[in-house]
């Protein structure tokens, strides 16, 4: 009977935060086609939408913060840098300026 009065409640701030952590998890429904609901019709407003934002935020760094964070590191271990393109002709062979 608990879940009964959970559901007669607006969402708030704690549902909105969970209905954004688990947001990603739709991603692959809606792009096949599939019509998952994604945000609570009945809420509290600015509460949850604050909420729904925070846990959409909070569960993208929790998911792709690592690969950020692993990325600069990987830079500042001198793992070798990015060849600029200047010099470069459009067929990819390397173009001496004029002196």
């Amino acid at each position: 009977m608990e879940g009964d009065v959970l559901a007669e409640q607006p969402a708030g701030l704690v549902r909105g935060f969970l209905h954004g952590a688990i947001m990603p998890l739709a991603m692959p429904g809606l792009l096949i086609g599939w019509d998952a609901e994604i945000y609570s019709p009945r809420n509290t407003g600015r509460t949850y939408k604050l909420g729904y934002t925070l846990g959409v935020d909070v569960c993208g760094a929790a998911f792709f913060g690592w690969s950020f964070r692993r990325w600069s590191r990987w830079r500042k271990s001198g793992a070798p840098a990015r060849k600029s393109m200047e010099g470069i002709g459009k067929d990819g062979v390397h173009v001496h300026p004029a002196a």
